[in-house]
């Protein structure tokens, strides 16, 4: 995983990430939908995708994340 965020920032100049949806499923657990672009001023290539994140907390601290490639719907 590391690996890939160091390609990405050596390859793109700008990202960003934009939240579609963010609730809280349960106490203590939050799932967002974002949207993350990055994109290359030099090349024009772009690189689009969205994720689910589901972050689980415990006393105001993030104690577990997870990052799922969202399946696009056609």
């Amino acid at each position: 995983m590391l690996d890939f965020w160091r390609g990405v920032l050596a390859r793109y100049d700008d990202s960003t990430i934009e939240n579609l949806s963010l609730k809280e499923a349960s106490p203590g657990r939050i799932v967002r939908q974002a949207r993350l672009r990055h994109r290359s001023r030099a090349s024009g290539e772009a690189l689009d995708y969205v994720i689910v994140q589901t972050t689980e907390l415990k006393g105001g601290h993030v104690v577990r994340q997870i990052n799922v490639l969202d399946d696009p719907v056609d």
